[in-house]
């Protein structure tokens, strides 16, 4: 299953599961990223569990 920004879900880490958010090149348009967080949270609160998120904001700027 994958959340709305893409990440596989649920992401097996250390025993565990983790909620991966990548946000990446977003942070561009303030209004996409808040709908896409907005998204994530609807889609967190619906899996009904305890979870340690991982927050991507890497800016991937390409070849230069």
């Amino acid at each position: 299953m994958k959340s709305p920004g893409g990440s596989i879900f649920p992401y097996y880490y250390k025993g565990g599961e983790i909620h991966c958010l990548k946000y990446g090149n977003k942070y561009k348009d303030e209004e996409k990223l808040f709908e896409l967080m907005k998204q994530e949270e609807d889609f967190i609160i619906k899996t009904n569990k305890k979870l340690k998120i991982w927050v991507d904001m890497h800016k991937n700027i390409g070849n230069k």
